[in-house]
């Protein structure tokens, strides 16, 4: 991880000590939660528990509230910095600046955050899964002459930042592929239209596919050459997804996987391999008793041609 991503990082995790600090007088489930232990699961279901007590405990909780929702944007701020990069942080940081909710304006007063909000702004050329993920693609491109990628990012904002990034590398034809919900006032896909994007992805119009989860299942998307992972999954099952688009039909496919070190990329990687590994421990368990083997513990290879780049 870059020095100066790492200095701001620490400001925005002083801001979420005291925010959770704050948040310990309204639940105690928020005694366990630290900076560098912080589930947004956990402070969604804090956040739902709340909703439902406001009957019963009344308008003291409006502040927990507030509290809950600040500690998530903060949360989402370090996400986006540490693990998508500073022109994706930089998106979040306007909306935070154009957002007027209690939540927003504790974020917004606190005496760290200009200093965040600077460090950011300030941050020209620190981007490094970006640098790798052009280098990965230009050079698959470069050896396959029909040659398509698939590249899997959690966030629309990350989308939007890889998409003109991607069409500077020479052959590279790229273009977005996003669900139908839209947010922030931005329109998502029709089905028509993202019909209309894996036709031409099929065709050749397009080589490079950059999608949100909504290409992991269910969709007939055409057989890639490569799927690169922007930033790891804690599920297993999106993994096993996600890997399921290439490397089908008999033909030759690559995985490979973006991590910044010291992020929550990492656990979220090991989180993904260590359920994956579990997983099909059950199954080959299962396929012995089917089979009327012995059942016993068996080593569980991972895929071959799987990648995994630490920055």
């Amino acid at each position: 991880m870059p020095t100066r991503v790492k200095q701001v990082m620490l400001k925005i995790d002083k801001i979420l000590e005291v925010t959770l600090h704050d948040l310990c007088r309204y639940t105690s489930q928020a005694k366990n939660l630290s900076p560098d232990k912080l589930s947004k699961k956990a402070l969604v279901e804090i956040q739902s528990r709340m909703k439902m007590n406001l009957g019963r405990r009344g308008g003291s909780l409006f502040h927990g509230l507030s509290l809950v929702s600040a500690a998530i944007k903060l949360s989402h701020l370090k996400d986006m910095l540490t693990s998508q990069g500073a022109d994706v942080a930089k998106t979040y940081v306007s909306k935070i600046d154009r957002d007027n909710s209690r939540a927003a304006k504790r974020i917004k007063k606190h005496p760290l955050y200009l200093g965040i909000k600077k460090g950011i702004q300030e941050m020209q050329g620190v981007q490094p899964k970006l640098e790798i993920a052009k280098k990965i693609i230009r050079s698959h491109l470069q050896g396959k002459k029909d040659a398509r990628i698939m590249v899997f990012a959690e966030y629309r904002d990350t989308i939007d930042m890889l998409i003109p990034e991607l069409n500077t590398i020479e052959g590279a034809r790229a273009v977005r592929f996003i669900g139908q919900a839209g947010t922030d006032n931005v329109k998502g896909m029709s089905q028509k239209e993202q019909k209309q994007t894996l036709d031409e992805f099929r065709g050749g119009t397009y080589n490079v596919l950059v999608s949100t989860s909504i290409g992991e299942e269910g969709i007939d998307i055409p057989a890639t050459s490569l799927v690169l992972f922007y930033e790891p999954v804690p599920s297993a099952i999106r993994h096993i997804q996600r890997k399921g688009r290439t490397a089908r039909d008999g033909l030759p496919g690559e995985v490979k996987i973006l991590i910044m070190k010291d992020s929550r990329d990492e656990g979220y990687y090991w989180s993904s391999v260590r359920k994956e590994r579990k997983m099909y421990g059950y199954v080959y368990r299962l396929k012995d008793r089917l089979e009327g083997k012995k059942v016993r513990g068996r080593a569980i290879e991972r895929q071959s041609k799987i990648t995994e780049f630490f920055h």
